[in-house]
């Protein structure tokens, strides 16, 4: 299995059944690559939702 996407921004992602790489520039030829373990993507994603949560709260804060 080995599905792969465009996110945007020159990144492309490719699912190995386990992980998950992300190619910069280009999908076949990339300029950087990372591999992201799933507990690696877990704080991924923590890390965003705890971000989008501070802004909206700092955004309720200044009305």
């Amino acid at each position: 299995m080995n599905e792969k996407d465009y996110l945007g921004d020159g990144v492309y992602a490719l699912y190995d059944g386990f992980g998950v790489w992300l190619h910069a520039n280009d999908l076949d030829h990339p300029t950087d690559k990372v591999y992201l373990e799933p507990s690696v993507l877990d704080a991924l994603v923590h890390f965003y939702e705890r971000m989008t949560v501070e802004t909206i709260k700092e955004e309720g804060d200044n009305s």
